[in-house]
C-alpha cells in the first residue's frame, strides 16, 4: 500500500502528478517568492511545501476549503470548491516560473440509502468485467510477463488469456501501460498499477462504452484516477480483441471461483472476530478479485455519514498443490484476512506516532525484497500477518495451526524479506495467550517496548 506524501500532509495534502481531468479556472493566480520553500494553508492549518511542477490535491469538503500560499513576498488566500482547479504561477526571484494546479478533490463516495440498506451487514465477492479487462492488459505488458507478484501465470486460465490476447499486445493501451509499468516491484510502477487496477472496479460496460455507475468516484489510493484517461484506449482494445466474447465464454469459471470463496472463506467469522478484538466497526465488506492477480493485494476503507465499508482487492482461489478443505480455508483466509485487518490495524498504528521511526535501521527488519520502504508500512505489514496468526490459533485445529503458522512465517522471512518476523510473531502469540481478555489495541505498547529492546 503505497502513497506519495509530503511530511505532515499524510491526510491533508497529496501531490499528484497525474492528469486531473478537471476544468481549470481562469485567470492564473500569480504568487511571488524569493525561495521555493513556502507555507501552504489548508483551512488555516500551515504546512511547509517546496514549490514543484505538481498538482496540489486538497481533500474533499462539502462547502469547499480555504487555501493559501505564504511566501516572503506574498500572501494569497483562495476559496477552492470540490471538483475545482486553480492554475498557479510561482515566480521565483523575478526570474524563474514554476506552474502548478490546486485541485479540490471530488467526493470520494456517494452511497444511496438503497445501497446502505441492501449491503449493511453483508459482504460481496466480485470479479468485474472492466477489472478483468485491465488485468488482461497488464498481463500483456513487458513487466507483467515477468512480475509474478503482479500477474499470476501458473494457471490454465493464464494460458488461455495469452493465447487469445497476445496478438493484440501492440495496441495503444499496452504501449501506454509499458510507459508507466517499468520495473518489477518499482515504487512508481506499483503506485500506477494499483491506481488503475483498483479504480477499474468501479467501471462497467454500457454497450461498448466504459462508464462509472458505482457509488465511488475513486477506489485507489491517493487523489488521482490514472485510469480515466485510458478509457478510450481500453474501449478500443476491448472491441478489437473481442474481449466481451472472451469474458462471457469464461463467466462460468469466474462464478466457480466466487463460489469457492463463499464456500471456503468464512468472511462473516473473520469479520466478527476482528470486531471483537478491535474497536473499529464496518457496515459492509467487498472483495474484488481476478484470476490474473498474483500476490499484489490491497485494501481501502470508505466512510460516508455513519456508513463504513472496507474493500479488498485480492487474487483468486486457485490451488496448484493438493490440500485438505481445512487447509484450503486457512490459505484463503490468510489472503483475505491480511487485507481486511489493515483496516483495523492501521488506524491503531496511526495513534502511535513513534512507529514512524520505530524500525531503525530499517534494513534490520526489512531487506527491501517487496518495497515497504519505511518503518510505518513495514510495521503494519508485520502486524497484519501476526494478527492472522492469532486468528489462525483461535479457529483451527492444532495441526493446521502449526503447519500454516510455520509456512506463513517462512514466507514472510524468506520470500518477503521481513527479517525478524519469526521473533515478532512469537512474541505477539505469547502475549496473546497470556492476555486472553485484552483487546489487540492493548498489544501496541508492549510490542513497541519489545521492538526497542531488539538488537539489530
Amino acid at each position: 500500500m503505497k502513497k506519495n506524501i509530503l511530511g505532515l500532509f499524510v491526510l491533508v495534502l497529496i501531490l499528484n502528478a497525474c492528469h486531473s481531468g478537471k476544468k481549470i479556472k481562469d485567470p492564473i493566480i500569480t504568487v511571488k517568492t524569493n525561495t521555493q520553500e513556502i507555507t501552504v494553508l489548508y483551512n488555516e492549518q500551515p504546512f511547509p511545501w517546496k514549490i514543484s511542477n505538481d498538482n496540489l490535491s486538497f481533500p474533499y469538503t462539502k462547502d469547499g476549503s480555504k487555501i493559501g500560499f505564504i511566501t516572503d513576498r506574498d500572501t494569497i488566500i483562495l476559496n477552492l470548491l470540490p471538483n475545482d482547479s486553480i492554475k498557479l504561477n510561482f515566480i521565483i526571484r523575478e526570474i524563474d516560473t514554476i506552474q502548478a494546479i490546486a485541485i479540490g478533490q471530488s467526493k470520494l463516495v456517494d452511497y444511496t440509502s438503497e445501497y446502505k440498506n441492501k449491503y449493511k451487514g453483508k459482504y460481496q465477492v466480485l470479479a468485474p468485467e472492466v477489472h478483468e479487462l485491465v488485468n488482461i492488459c497488464i498481463a500483456l505488458t513487458d513487466i507483467g510477463q515477468k512480475d509474478s507478484n503482479m500477474v499470476f501465470m501458473n494457471s490454465d486460465y493464464y494460458q488461455k488469456v495469452m493465447n487469445h490476447f497476445s496478438k493484440f499486445k501492440n495496441l495503444n493501451i499496452i504501449d501506454k501501460l509499458n510507459e508507466n509499468i517499468t520495473e518489477i516491484f518499482g515504487t512508481e510502477t506499483y503506485d500506477y498499477y494499483y491506481n488503475i487496477r483498483m479504480n477499474a472496479c468501479m467501471y462497467s460496460f454500457d454497450n461498448n462504452k466504459i462508464v462509472n455507475h458505482s457509488p465511488y468516484n475513486r477506489l485507489s489510493f491517493g487523489s488521482g484516477n490514472s485510469l480515466n484517461e485510458l478509457l478510450p484506449l481500453l474501449e478500443s482494445f476491448a472491441k478489437k480483441s473481442n474481449f466481451k466474447q472472451f469474458y462471457e465464454s469464461n463467466i462460468d469459471y469466474y462464478n466457480s471461483l466466487i463460489t469457492t470463496y463463499h464456500e471456503l472463506v468464512p468472511v462473516n467469522k473473520m469479520w466478527k472476530w476482528l470486531e471483537k478484538k478491535f474497536p473499529q466497526k464496518y457496515d459492509s465488506y467487498k472483495i474484488y478479485f481476478s484470476p490474473l492477480i498474483g500476490g499484489a493485494h490491497s485494501t481501502k476503507s470508505f466512510l460516508e455519514g455513519s456508513f463504513k465499508e472496507t474493500i479488498m482487492f485480492v487474487d483468486a482461489p486457485i490451488f496448484i498443490d493438493q490440500y485438505t478443505s481445512k487447509e484450503k480455508e486457512a490459505i484463503l483466509a490468510r489472503i483475505i484476512f491480511t487485507e481486511i485487518d489493515h483496516n483495523y490495524v492501521n488506524p491503531i498504528t496511526d495513534g502511535f506516532s513513534e512507529v514512524g521511526n520505530l524500525l531503525t535501521p530499517l534494513d534490520c527488519w526489512n531487506d527491501g525484497t517487496q518495497g515497504y520502504n519505511n518503518s510505518y508500512s513495514t510495521f503494519n505489514e508485520y502486524m497484519t500477518y501476526t494478527i492472522f496468526t492469532l486468528y489462525l490459533y483461535d479457529n483451527f485445529e492444532k495441526d493446521i495451526f502449526e503447519k500454516r503458522n510455520e509456512v506463513e512465517t517462512n514466507f514472510m522471512v524468506d520470500n518477503r524479506g521481513f527479517i525478524k518476523y519469526k521473533e515478532f510473531n512469537q512474541f505477539v502469540l505469547d502475549w496473546y495467550l497470556s492476555n486472553p481478555s485484552k483487546v489487540l489495541s492493548e498489544l501496541y505498547p508492549e510490542i513497541i517496548k519489545w521492538i526497542k529492546k531488539e538488537k539489530c
